[in-house]
């Protein structure tokens, strides 16, 4: 009998040599054919399949093997479903490798005449993700097995208030996903036998950590990893201090925004005419001054660069070029209409307003400078960390005379945490700044016991922001906070993966247990939330009640939470 005979559009599949051992697991004696399924169909890409499934068995009837029928050969379907392996190899290409959303897929799928619906469609995403995700495990358990040791990145991500933090656990040698745990509580306790269970499971020795000195992180590494260098993340170091000086420049940004949108030549009106020359012609004002809208507009929409630039630095600066432009053209205008008068008028008022905030915008640009001073020597690669403490140490010694200057009376012990705001003082903000490097600077260079130079989780907070963009470009922005919990494992580990890992055979080492397992997994998660929603037809009652009563209560509306 051949190994896969087709007439037509039946398909047999009889056991292909060389897969598996044709031999009964208790007796040894050669597996026989015993007789065929009765066939289903297949819906491929191709078309629809007839495909019957030869089985075999132990021939000796005394066996226990001779009532276990077996085929170990691939089938044209996966998972005993009614679809094949390539709709399903197609499916995984779409969501791995091109990110599409399973409405796109379906509609693909659709347009290659395969009968499915979007429900199956997303079933079968949901198997594409546990199966590539189990598949990604495997190959770090291989990598970092073999490496022997872990340079370990953590933090917490919690989308919605009362939900589940997912935590996140990277080794920074490898760059590889280790560890994902949904918890209701991360006190450091729970971290602590987290790491352990990392570091039983792989067999690895913990040679660093790098955190953002969260205060259940540093207590457990003092508590539990005394000896082990914990580096706190210089990213999370410079984005508190850069936080408030976005504020500091706010009250820059906002009020030259404010007197650019009130002035005419923003908002000019559709049926408003001026006068444009001394003959008295008139022309729509939003037509003589629509290219100066544009302009103004563009200004307003400036853009702060993260570490970089400051918006309300940047829009006084470039306001001004406005403003010198414009009066350098004025003596080329007609004299006294209202075309000239009201340019004139406008710049008055931008020049004032640029005074007004000069005092405010020389502090924001003198903060820059001093901040970008500090991070230069942060990142600084080519002197001893030991020097460059002793450097930023002088810099922030030198920041905290600067905060007395302007008026800090507090003591530097004394000084306590404030949140980033516009209407803080410049003698705050500095004094901020020392206060965060106090209390982060025993941590800030501990990367240099570590195998590499490594000075952020920076990529766990990449991961994140990507795992967010990844839901919401799956039109799921309102379910961020359910798919995240019962998803984001999975897909955490996949937008970290690397292109050769996507694009691996989706049924590489395929097995139905193996699968089951995993749908049940996540079935487990999905039904542990989802038994939290509130049933509609629970409250069938009360709402029926106040509709006929009151008639302010829509029935149609689902009540979910």
């Amino acid at each position: 009998m051949e190994d896969m005979q087709e007439e037509e559009k039946l398909v047999r599949i009889s056991w292909k040599e060389g897969i598996g051992d044709k031999h009964c697991r208790y007796c040894k004696e050669e597996l026989k054919f015993a007789h065929a399924t009765s066939g289903k169909d297949v819906y491929c890409l191709d078309g629809v399949h007839h495909q019957i499934v030869n089985l075999y068995h132990c021939p000796d009837p005394q066996c226990k093997g001779a009532k276990e029928y077996v085929n170990p050969s691939p089938r044209l379907d996966y998972s005993n479903r009614y679809y094949g392996a390539d709709v399903f190899r197609f499916v995984a290409k779409a969501v791995l490798q091109f990110k599409l959303k399973t409405a796109q897929i379906h509609s693909m799928l659709r347009d290659k005449q395969v009968e499915i619906s979007e429900s199956t469609v997303r079933e079968m995403v949901k198997d594409v993700l546990v199966l590539k995700s189990d598949a990604i495990d495997h190959k770090t358990a291989e990598i970092v097995t073999e490496q022997g040791q872990i340079l370990l990145a953590l933090d917490g991500q919690q989308p919605d208030n009362g939900t589940k933090s997912l935590w996140l656990f990277v080794d920074l040698l490898s760059n590889r996903v280790l560890h994902t745990q949904l918890l209701d509580k991360a006190s450091y306790e729970n971290i602590h036998k987290i790491i352990e269970r990392i570091v039983d499971k792989y067999q690895v020795n913990l040679v660093g950590v790098v955190s953002d000195k969260q205060g259940n992180l540093v207590k457990c590494m003092e508590t539990y990893y005394p000896e082990v260098p914990h580096q706190y993340c210089a990213w999370h170091f410079t984005n508190n201090i850069w936080k408030h000086l976005e504020m500091l420049d706010n009250r820059v940004h906002m009020a030259v925004k404010k007197q650019i949108k009130a002035s005419i030549l923003y908002t000019t009106p559709q049926e408003y005419n001026i006068t444009v020359d001394v003959q008295g012609t008139k022309e729509p004002a939003s037509k003589v001054f629509g290219p100066v809208k544009k302009d103004l507009k563009r200004l307003t929409k400036k853009r702060t660069v993260k570490f970089e630039t400051l918006h309300g630095i940047v829009l006084c600066q470039e306001l001004k070029e406005f403003c010198d432009g414009v009066e350098a053209i004025l003596p080329d205008l007609p004299q006294g209409i209202q075309l000239t008068n009201i340019l004139e008028r406008e710049i008055q008022k931008f020049r004032k307003i640029l005074k007004k905030v000069q005092e405010h915008m020389e502090q924001a640009d003198e903060a820059l400078t001093l901040f970008k001073t500090m991070y230069a020597l942060l990142y600084e690669t080519n002197q001893d960390p030991t020097q460059l403490e002793q450097q930023l140490a002088e810099h922030f010694d030198a920041v905290w005379e600067l905060a007395q200057t302007y008026g800090m009376q507090a003591k530097r012990e004394d000084l306590k945490s404030i949140l980033p705001s516009s209407k803080h003082t410049i003698d705050i903000y500095y004094a901020e700044q020392v206060r965060l490097w106090d209390r982060y600077h025993e941590g800030l260079f501990q990367y240099q016991h570590f195998p590499h130079d490594v000075r952020t989780n920076v990529l766990i907070e990449q991961l994140f922001s990507r795992e967010v963009c990844y839901i919401i470009g799956q039109k799921c922005k309102r379910r961020i906070g359910f798919v995240i919990e019962t998803q984001g494992e999975y897909l955490l580990r996949i937008l970290h993966a690397t292109e050769e890992e996507l694009e691996a055979d989706i049924l590489e080492s395929f097995s139905k247990e193996r699968l089951n397992r995993l749908r049940d997994e996540l079935q487990e998660k999905i039904s542990e939330k989802t038994s939290e929603w509130v049933n509609l037809s629970d409250l069938t009652t009360s709402i029926r009640y106040l509709k006929r009563t009151y008639g302010i209560v829509d029935t149609t509306t689902p009540f979910t939470q």
